[in-house]
């Protein structure tokens, strides 16, 4: 036994130590795991400053609110707290690019307002409804320039029904919101009847749509009016596996096999019904996302 441990140490000091790693290569993993991972983010910010400093606008680039407490804090933090670098001030209103908010509140218009750089929300209707209201009255809250300054927007409607927002359509385009033509992307998580919820015509800009497939009542014919939408590039049915009945399932097969051959802009996708959050965040890191990962899909 002496023998085998005194033989195990002198291997171990003749073992040739790993060369160092380039500080690119470095600096390239770090991002890449901070992106990636929110408790990596916050065990970079303990470990150096040049680490913290790598980390922040990673820990600060997506955020998750779910109830009121959470997005009442938030709102106070956003204009009370910069950071000082070496290089340059960090400030979090640059650094959001991704919001969850669950909870329904005219709250959700100052977080948009204050953060330009913002690209993925997912939100309830009827924060939508604040955020529309808020930029679609003589007394906007929201100026257009605000709105019309940010990136294309990718909206994934979490809950609610009247997400569409038609009555706000005005013939006077002033008093219109800029907001239905900056979304290109739409995530529906809930609709009960294609006829009558999908109406996207003032969505002038929308390439990519998602809608969810589980009830009896979802009538896939109804999707050629959707798929006549002038801009609309992409169509991804959503099948709820945790819901769906094996008779419904063959319905979209067949329904999907009719377009494949007539070659429209249709893919299909398998989830849950309490998956779209994790595959929200999945694809605001960086990961898969639903508009390039169908299970099957067309050319």
């Amino acid at each position: 036994m002496a023998v085998h441990l005194q033989n195990s140490l002198q291997s171990l000091s003749t073992i040739v130590p790993y060369p160092e790693l380039p500080p690119e290569l470095v600096h390239n993993i770090f991002h890449y795991a901070a992106r990636r991972s929110t408790p990596f983010c916050l065990v970079l910010c303990q470990v150096s400053r040049w680490t913290r400093e790598l980390a922040l606008p990673h820990l600060y680039s997506t955020v998750i609110i779910k109830n009121h407490s959470a997005s009442s804090d938030y709102i106070k933090y956003l204009g009370k707290y910069y950071f000082k670098f070496l290089q340059h001030d960090f400030q979090p209103t640059t650094a959001l690019r991704s919001l969850w908010i669950a909870a329904v509140s005219d709250r959700v218009v100052s977080i948009f307002g204050k953060c330009d750089n913002v690209v993925h929300l997912a939100l309830h209707a009827d924060n939508i409804f604040w955020l529309v209201h808020a930029s679609s009255s003589e007394w906007k809250v929201l100026s257009h320039e605000v709105i019309t300054r940010k990136q294309d927007l990718h909206i994934t409607v979490i809950d609610g029904k009247n997400w569409a927002l038609t009555q706000f359509i005005n013939v006077d385009p002033t008093l219109t919101t800029p907001l239905f033509s900056k979304i290109s992307h739409l995530r529906l998580a809930k609709t009960k009847d294609y006829e009558t919820d999908l109406t996207i015509s003032h969505f002038t800009r929308l390439t990519h749509l998602a809608v969810p497939f589980y009830l009896p009542s979802h009538d896939l014919s109804a999707l050629e009016r959707t798929l006549a939408h002038k801009s609309l590039e992409c169509l991804v049915v959503v099948i709820y596996v945790d819901l769906v009945t094996a008779e419904d399932r063959l319905r979209v097969d067949n329904w999907f096999k009719d377009k494949w051959v007539t070659g429209k802009r249709v893919s299909i996708v398998e989830s849950t019904s309490k998956g779209i959050q994790e595959e929200w965040e999945e694809e605001v890191r960086g990961g898969k996302n639903i508009w390039s990962g169908g299970v099957r899909s067309t050319l």
